[in-house]
């Protein structure tokens, strides 16, 4: 039960967090059997299928991603709150 407590807190510090760089949490259950969590859709591509097309990147989007991640990273801590996975 602790466990369920403190993940209705985190959830509800997550849905505070509003920033461009982070898909946000739309909708959420933890209090059946079955859990589930609803995010914003974020259209783009994956980091995994530009890599596999180009191995090699340019060192200026590297830095722009690292710099995106960084900002999204801020905006989540900025709530108190910590991210399950971090995907840019």
């Amino acid at each position: 039960e602790q466990e369920v407590r403190q993940l209705r807190g985190e959830l509800e510090r997550a849905f505070r967090v509003i920033d461009r760089h982070v898909a946000r949490l739309l909708d959420c259950d933890v209090s059946g059997p079955t859990w589930y969590f609803v995010s914003e859709w974020v259209d783009g591509v994956p980091l995994d299928a530009v890599t596999l097309r180009r191995f090699v990147l340019p060192w200026q989007q590297v830095a722009s991603i690292g710099i995106d991640a960084a900002r999204a990273l801020a905006a989540i801590h900025a709530e108190s709150t910590v991210h399950g996975g971090l995907k840019p």
